[in-house]
């Protein structure tokens, strides 16, 4: 049953880049959320307790709890800036620290769907819990009937693990029962690492990524060609992003003479200092359709990529405009991790003025409480190609499955 976790049969799940789960709760390079009460007492101890110092934890510890509770956190922030942000937050009287709404969803779903893969994997393994006795139950029936032993079920797991190795080295006969049974064990397990360590998987995956924009419908705009250094420039990023080269507003002038439909709508080149400096992205974009008084957008920021909409666009002055918005997406370098379904948290705004806007979102995963933006007007927009429901729950729980089909 997947309310089961142990036995444990398959590796650590990777969720959004950072974390990893194991159906316990999230980690992050093998280290574990601390409580806000514990991170208090160990950061800021009251009269006559000792703290810890920078380096009573690994950097790893330091940048794990900036990213549970909300921080932002790049491999070239040292321990002191990891603990300064920390301790500025937990001496913030007006807001509590807590782990972020959109990160407790995600802890939830991943645990889940780690139980569920586990327990499948684990029942087509033969090690599933039995009827009545539970999977302790079983293994110890299988574990006797294997070694052909008269020893009595009450035994503990660690007492016959022993005898279960030393029959498997011992016993020379391959027609055996428990050689058999080892045997089909350790091919179910193999199937789970598989993909990961066949050489036909890393293809398949990048054939994925590369065709990820056909099949999305997102062709790059009509604009003048410069030299074919800035190609070969264009296409190393492309290669280690997976997506098309975004535009840059300096290979845009013919196509920004071209007239505007009203002041949101068209191909926005982004900049995200945060993004860029943490990954290395720097070919971001939104295309952005009005429709009346609504507004539909499809951003692609390198870590992330989705859906913005919003249902009011309020005039600012002859050429501006201002709109509260919602956002949904699919995270990972090959936008192959998990899906962000909309919430309330996941939200922003958007301020236009002119050929410029500038905007934030909220609950992105990996980025902070909110990720600052600005942008450019580099050409009229296209038609939007998917919809909010490719971001539903429904569709998270289908790329759940669609992801981890194969692994057994």
């Amino acid at each position: 049953m997947a309310d089961t976790l142990e036995p444990i049969v398959i590796p650590p799940m990777v969720v959004e880049k950072h974390f990893t789960c194991s159906g316990s709760g999230l980690r992050f390079e093998e280290q574990e959320r601390v409580s806000a009460d514990s991170l208090r007492s160990l950061l800021l101890p009251s009269a006559g307790r000792n703290g810890i110092g920078d380096r009573d934890r690994p950097k790893a510890w330091w940048g794990a709890q900036s990213l549970f509770y909300g921080m932002k956190y790049t491999k070239t922030m040292t321990i002191a800036q990891l603990r300064a942000q920390l301790e500025d937050a937990l001496r913030d009287k007006k807001t509590a620290l807590r782990v972020p709404q959109s990160l407790l969803d995600l802890e939830y779903q991943s645990n889940k769907e780690f139980r569920e893969l586990n327990a499948q994997v684990r029942d087509k393994a033969g090690m599933g819990a039995g009827a009545g006795t539970g999977a302790g139950g079983k293994r110890k029936r299988a574990t006797t009937d294997e070694s052909g032993a008269t020893e009595k079920t009450t035994k503990s797991a660690a007492s016959q693990k022993k005898p279960r190795l030393q029959k498997a080295e011992a016993a020379p006969v391959p027609k055996t029962k428990p050689r058999t049974k080892q045997t089909a064990k350790k091919s179910t397990m193999d199937v789970v690492p598989a993909p990961s360590s066949s050489k036909p998987a890393p293809k398949q995956t990048a054939a994925n990524s590369t065709s990820a924009y056909d099949i999305e419908g997102f062709e790059p705009m009509d604009v003048d060609v410069e030299p074919m250094v800035q190609q070969t420039k264009q296409t190393a990023r492309k290669s280690t992003g997976g997506r098309p080269p975004a535009l840059h507003p300096s290979r845009s002038r013919n196509t920004k003479r071209q007239p505007r439909a009203d002041s949101v709508s068209g191909h926005w080149f982004i900049r995200c200092p945060f993004i860029t400096e943490s990954w290395g992205h720097d070919d971001l974009s939104v295309n952005i359709v009005q429709t009346g008084a609504s507004l539909l957008g499809e951003f692609d920021f390198g870590v992330i990529r989705g859906l913005i909409r919003s249902e009011r666009v309020e005039p600012r002055g002859a050429n501006g405009a201002y709109v509260a918005l919602l956002w949904a997406g699919k995270t990972g370098e090959g936008y192959d991790g998990g899906i962000s379904p909309p919430n309330p948290t996941r939200s922003g705004y958007i301020k236009f003025t002119g050929d410029h806007l500038k905007g934030q979102m909220n609950s992105v995963p990996a980025c902070g409480n909110s990720l600052e933006f600005d942008g450019q007007w580099v050409g009229p927009g296209v038609g939007i190609t998917s919809n909010w429901g490719d971001y539903s729950q429904d569709a998270y729980e289908r790329a759940n499955r669609s992801r981890w089909g194969n692994r057994w």
